[in-house]
């Protein structure tokens, strides 16, 4: 599936609808998330943690893109669609962030292949 840049970050981003499901899959919700090769983790907003009802995963040293130091930081497992795996629904590990958006970072993009075309402002993953 071929996927436009999205123009609503001031340099356009690889953005793609996801759907995310509590583990018992009794919740869900459906949003965007940024394809973000520079992060190790994905990453969810913190409110969605009280609304899907997250399992603790454990505990990791991370750092955001401009953070100075490493903190130890919890994660969380939820259940994830992405529209390129072909309706499969897998379990994942995520940290939150207090930012608004969603981050699929390599932990999930290393297995996939992901081809962006700055030019043409088109990506795909398969």
């Amino acid at each position: 599936m071929i996927y436009n840049y999205s123009r609503a970050h001031s340099v356009p981003a690889l953005i793609v609808p996801i759907r995310l499901y509590s583990l018992d899959l009794r919740s869900e919700t459906t949003l965007s998330a940024k394809v973000d090769t520079g992060a190790s983790a994905s990453a969810i907003p913190l409110a969605l943690r009280s609304e899907l009802g997250l399992t603790l995963a454990g505990l990791v040293r991370a750092r955001g893109a401009f953070d100075q130091d490493y903190s130890v930081r919890q994660m969380f497992y939820l259940k994830i669609e992405l529209p390129w795996a072909a309706g499969i629904v897998r379990t994942a590990k995520v940290l939150l962030t207090d930012a608004s958006e969603c981050l699929i970072g390599r932990d999930i993009l290393n297995e996939y292949v992901l081809h962006a075309d700055g030019p043409k402002q088109e990506f795909v993953i398969s």
